[in-house]
């Protein structure tokens, strides 16, 4: 009879490590059968209610084993997220790769072309996205909205003109203009078609709307010197540029003394990021590569990898001067972001309650965009 040691123990522990591996493999070889069979008859590749019967299968056979259920079926929901991921690479490509070539220029330039590429095919569903999307996207749509004019009306100036850099549909623009007097709005993307879907809802505005194809970061913002009262870049727009310094330089030139901005940066620090893997879906998900400062985005079919520089709040009001002064570098969500979405989705009372919660941690550093509201110099 073999006499129990520690190593001999750890050798069939070895040995078991290798079948989990090998079984693994299986599995994921059975997954891009599964990827081929869907694309040639048709079927959704997300199928929630099927993953969910097998969570609960594996829950079941837990329990008959003298397993812990909550372990078992947190491992297969990890399992189950890596082989819908291997799916959707065979069915779209991997993300697009980022170059290897060592000119740091050319690498930006594709970057940025795979995000005029995105944003394009976006345009049609782009506003939708926000107003009928995941609760974590949409209440901090709405916080950030509710912050910026706040911001934007309480200057004690004259309105001069309102400028949205990274405008996108101009969904910001048209909410700041409905409610304030700004002599004009001025957008710009780099997008054609979003632009083209500004333009037509600016048809029915009563005030001057001007919405710009222009790459302001390479050429500037076309706008005078101290011809503006407010700028705005939400949404993370801060992040998707690469010389922000260089922006930060025309929006102090384009300011008039007083006049304010808002930027929002992808946070860095944020809770969703420090938590790391969760074993539910959540209303925000995104997953930075802080060493070439990317980010993998699936849409429409297609994987882009993009430009996407996530800061730090401290590395943030870094970026300002005394000339162009931080009010405020607030954050948020902190708990909406990685809260299970059937915990809080539909259910009123919840959401309220969790978007309250938020509200109260937004100088915690933890939400997952850093909204920055500042003023130029009087």
């Amino acid at each position: 009879m073999q006499t129990l040691t520690l190593p001999f123990l750890g050798e069939q522990l070895r040995v078991v490590d290798r079948t989990i591996a090998r079984l693994l493999r299986r599995r994921m070889d059975i997954t891009a059968q599964v990827a081929d069979v869907k694309m040639r008859d048709g079927i959704p590749f997300i199928r929630r209610e099927v993953e969910e019967d097998r969570l609960n299968d594996v829950r079941k056979l837990a329990t008959q084993e003298g397993l812990d259920p909550n372990f078992l079926s947190t491992l297969l929901y990890m399992i189950i997220g890596e082989s819908c991921k291997g799916q959707l690479e065979r069915r779209d490509g991997p993300p697009t790769a980022v170059l290897s070539d060592e000119d740091d220029t050319a690498r930006y330039e594709e970057l940025k072309r795979h995000l005029l590429e995105l944003t394009n095919a976006w345009a049609p569903s782009y506003d939708g996205h926000y107003t009928d999307g995941y609760f974590a996207t949409r209440v901090y749509t709405a916080w950030e909205h509710e912050a910026i004019q706040a911001h934007a009306g309480d200057m004690f100036l004259p309105q001069g003109a309102l400028v949205d850099l990274g405008c996108a549909t101009g969904r910001m623009s048209f909410l700041l203009a409905d409610t304030i007097s700004f002599t004009s709005v001025e957008g710009f993307d780099i997008s054609r078609n979003m632009i083209a879907s500004a333009r037509s809802l600016a048809r029915s505005c009563s005030y001057e709307a001007n919405f710009c194809t222009h790459d302001f970061e390479l050429e500037g913002i076309p706008c005078r010197d101290e011809s503006v009262s407010f700028v705005v870049m939400n949404l993370g727009t801060g992040s998707d540029v690469k010389d922000f310094s260089g922006v930060l330089m025309e929006i102090r030139r384009v300011l008039i003394p007083g006049g304010r901005f808002a930027i929002s940066f992808y946070n860095r620090d944020a809770l969703l990021y420090r938590c790391g893997f969760m074993p539910w879906p959540t209303g925000l998900t995104a997953e930075f590569n802080t060493i070439t400062n990317t980010l993998d985005v699936r849409s429409c079919g297609k994987a882009y990898t993009i430009y996407a520089r996530p800061y730090g709040v401290a590395e943030v009001r870094g970026l300002f001067d005394d000339e162009l002064r931080v009010m405020r570098a607030d954050t948020f969500p902190s708990v909406s972001a990685i809260l299970p979405t059937d915990v809080i989705e539909g259910k009123p009372e919840a959401e309220t309650a969790m978007t309250e919660v938020d509200k109260l941690l937004t100088s915690s550093g933890m939400g997952a965009y850093i909204l920055v509201l500042g003023e130029k110099k009087k």
